[in-house]
């Protein structure tokens, strides 16, 4: 399969102790059992307390909708509809500088809403079934994370880590991302980043990255940083993916490569 995926957004320093950062993405994807296309607005706001203690409130809004046209060769049976999914998620966190380190707790809460329409045929007996669904979802999220500079940010190595449990319904849920990462010229930083779920899509990023469609059970990746000018930074980001085909549950490799292009003024 393939996918297409656009980022725009811009960072604002309101004032000496709060940031925001406001970003638009769009994801479209031709999958097994169709199209997906998902768009999402997000507002990441960092409110710095004192030296020491700091507050992350972040917002986003998604819209996701799949197009299915898929044919079950073993049934034979035709699948055509669509699938739609809005949500709305808010994560608010606490974050304590110590030194070279960071340690950061916090909540996110998601509401979702899903409605389907569904027509199964099958091509044998050309017996028809139509299927209409709409739920509501509520999914919390708690999350520690952990960030240290082993010998600081100029010359050194970074490592991160974040804890979550993601709770959905009735379903409890697990998943743990580490980013290490390393300096290798006075303008680059090298990467390497892991990423697991259990049982139910995790929340990433607190909150900024939303998980639809197919299972994603585990994400490890590859990033390159340089910074071109002072204000002008690049990096590229390599991804090897498993995920769980969300229709036929059927498991599949996902690779995909990113090119991101910052400009700061």
């Amino acid at each position: 399969s393939n996918q297409y995926h656009l980022n725009l957004g811009g960072n604002f320093q309101l004032n000496s102790k709060l940031n925001s950062d406001v970003n638009f993405t769009r994801i479209t994807q031709n999958v097994i059992w169709g199209e997906f296309t998902q768009n999402q607005i997000s507002l990441n706001n960092h409110y710095q307390i004192n030296p020491v203690l700091n507050l992350e409130l972040n917002y986003n809004f998604m819209q996701m909708n799949a197009d299915l046209n898929y044919y079950n060769t073993e049934n034979s049976i035709l699948q055509e509809g669509d699938v739609n999914q809005t949500s709305n998620t808010v994560y608010l966190g606490i974050g304590l500088n110590l030194n070279r380190s960071k340690i950061s707790a916090g909540l996110v809460y998601q509401h979702s809403k899903n409605t389907s329409n569904i027509l199964k045929i099958n091509t044998n007996s050309n017996a028809r079934l139509i299927t209409e669904n709409e739920s509501i979802t509520n999914l919390f999220q708690p999350n520690i994370g952990f960030q240290h500079y082993l010998k600081g940010n100029k010359n050194g190595i970074w490592l991160s880590s974040q804890l979550s449990t993601p709770v959905s319904d009735e379903n409890l849920g697990l998943s743990w991302s580490n980013t290490i990462k390393f300096r290798g010229t006075k303008k680059t930083w090298f990467g390497i980043n892991h990423h697991f779920n259990s049982k139910i899509n995790s929340i990433e990023s607190n909150g900024l990255i939303i998980q639809n469609g197919d299972f994603l059970k585990n994400k490890i990746g590859a990033s390159w940083d340089y910074s071109i000018k002072p204000k002008t930074h690049f990096q590229l980001q390599i991804l090897h993916e498993n995920r769980t085909e969300f229709f036929e549950k059927i498991d599949y490799n996902y690779n995909s490569i990113f090119g991101t292009l910052t400009f700061k003024f």
